[in-house]
């Protein structure tokens, strides 16, 4: 699977979904609760997202590939898309 087999939609919604995860992880007390409601909002939007339904396989499984190809790509869990 090449990395264009994903829609650039379901890249930037993993790639919103990473930074606020990281942003929760260093967040004070009082930034704590909309950013799990952002992150949960974020889950819900990716797992429900239409490519899914049109990939054979499970969308955990289909998941892991896309941050997979991300991470091998130089993009995704510290950068933008078409950062390093």
């Amino acid at each position: 699977m090449t990395r264009d087999s994903f829609p650039p939609d379901l890249i930037d919604l993993h790639l919103a979904y990473a930074r606020t995860y990281r942003a929760l992880a260093g967040a004070s007390p009082g930034q704590g609760a909309r950013l799990r409601r952002d992150l949960v909002r974020l889950h819900a939007r990716l797992l429900h997202h239409p490519y899914w339904s049109l990939r054979a396989g499970s969308p955990s499984a289909g998941w892991a590939a896309l941050r997979h190809q991300l991470r091998a790509g130089g993009v995704g869990e510290r950068g933008g898309r078409g950062t390093a």
